[in-house]
């Protein structure tokens, strides 16, 4: 800005502050189931692969607390945690794994499908699932007859 403007009053607005209504995270404070849930559909919607959000709830919350760190969503830190590579993820437990896989036996990846008509057993090769895959016409019953069914 010129002299010459400056002497007729004329300013650039000062902007405010940023930050100035973050928080820190609330100590002992976890994080809510809801927010969990809402971190494996936002994983889900990202084509990540779903992984154990309890144990890396903790440890947000630990690297929150010993970081300082404050926002002025937290909800949206969490989710943005999520699918950061600071998320790399652990494996979900595998009572947690095998609920999810028994509530539809087929929801199982092509690629495993393609593995099991070339005779390949994975570890989602359960009788099951390969009667079922027979019955949809996935597999052929000579397919699943070489697979131990």
């Amino acid at each position: 800005m010129s002299d010459a403007h400056r002497d007729i009053g004329y300013g650039v607005p000062q902007k405010a502050k940023r930050g100035s209504n973050k928080t820190p995270w609330p100590e002992g404070q976890a994080i809510p189931e809801q927010w969990i849930s809402d971190g494996y559909a936002y994983r889900k919607k990202n084509g990540l692969h779903r992984i154990n959000l309890s144990l890396e709830a903790e440890r947000f919350v630990n690297r929150a607390l010993a970081t300082g760190a404050r926002y002025t969503v937290w909800h949206r830190a969490w989710l943005n945690w999520c699918i950061s590579p600071y998320c790399a993820g652990t494996p979900e437990p595998e009572s947690t794994a095998s609920t999810h896989a028994a509530s539809d036996p087929l929801d199982v990846h092509p690629a495993v499908i393609k593995l099991w008509a070339k005779g390949i057993r994975t570890r989602d090769c359960g009788p099951q699932t390969l009667a079922r895959a027979v019955e949809k016409g996935l597999l052929t019953i000579e397919q699943a007859r070489r697979l131990g069914y």
